[in-house]
């Protein structure tokens, strides 16, 4: 294996996508308070997208959309947020309130040996109409209807939900305590 190019984006940039084109790639830039996005081909930043809020960590791709991402939005960890993004039209084009999304920095919390930054993992069902994200604080999971924004349904779950994964199917969702 061999590193055939870098790209420059956004400051401190923490998630990166490849949209099912395989042609662009979307990254968060934290620290900028925006999105960038790459062409892969010829390995340049076609734009860099501002979101509402601040501290885009993670991206979310669907399987069906060449075009939609989904942004978690980190704003001040309490009052967090998504950010829905064009990439064929290089815009943000919604964006809608969700539970905590995490922290940077030093924080508290009552499980042994967790330090450092932590952000909540959220995942897109396949066909990209729900958002399922974790609230660590309410030991639950959060579904999200993404064309709105509404929440339609809150499930609990053990305690300190930490990781999710979504099945192939999008009839599974696996939390990790």
């Amino acid at each position: 294996s061999t590193i055939t190019d870098t790209v420059s984006v956004g400051e401190f940039p923490m998630d990166i996508a490849i949209l099912p084109d395989g042609q662009h790639a979307v990254v968060p830039n934290a620290l900028s308070d925006s999105v960038s996005v790459i062409h892969i081909p010829s390995r340049t930043v076609t734009a860099e997208i501002p979101v509402t809020g601040s501290q885009p960590y993670r991206v979310e791709v669907s399987s069906s959309s060449d075009d939609l991402v989904v942004v978690g939005v980190m704003n001040d960890a309490v009052s967090s947020a998504v950010s829905i993004v064009d990439v064929s039209l290089l815009a943000e084009v919604s964006s809608f309130a969700t539970v905590p999304q995490g922290v940077f920095g030093g924080f508290f919390t009552p499980e042994v040996g967790i330090f450092g930054n932590l952000t909540s993992q959220l995942r897109l069902t396949p066909d990209g109409s729900t958002l399922v994200m974790v609230d660590r604080a309410a030991a639950e999971v959060v579904l999200y209807d993404v064309a709105t924004g509404a929440a339609t349904a809150n499930l609990p779950v053990a305690s300190y939900p930490t990781s999710i994964d979504v099945s192939l199917d999008g009839t599974l969702a696996v939390v990790g305590h």
